[in-house]
């Protein structure tokens, strides 16, 4: 894992209930509150960017996207014509 140094600064404004609860979990943790709201948000940011990156399948559109792969269907005209189009466009950029 690259380690960079901290250079970059983020702030946030909180209520005093908030700011309360922050660093009693922070203590509970035995940690800073910074490392603890850091890695909280880091947490949160990797769950919600997993959930957004992740493909989820029922079992039927599983076995049909691996069937259109394994045994993928002959090219209709108009995907013939969209290759055509791009070979003379990629040519046109030499």
């Amino acid at each position: 894992m690259t380690v960079f140094p901290k250079s970059k600064r983020l702030s946030l404004r909180l209520d005093p209930i908030a700011k309360q609860k922050i660093e009693q979990a922070s203590s509970l943790a035995n940690c800073s509150v910074n490392s603890f709201i850091l890695s909280s948000v880091l947490d949160k940011a990797e769950q919600l960017i997993c959930t957004h990156e992740t493909v989820k399948l029922s079992d039927r559109d599983r076995d049909l996207f691996f069937a259109a792969i394994l045994n993928p269907p002959a090219p209709n005209p108009a995907l013939k014509e969209a290759l055509a189009l791009h070979r003379r466009l990629a040519e046109s950029d030499v």
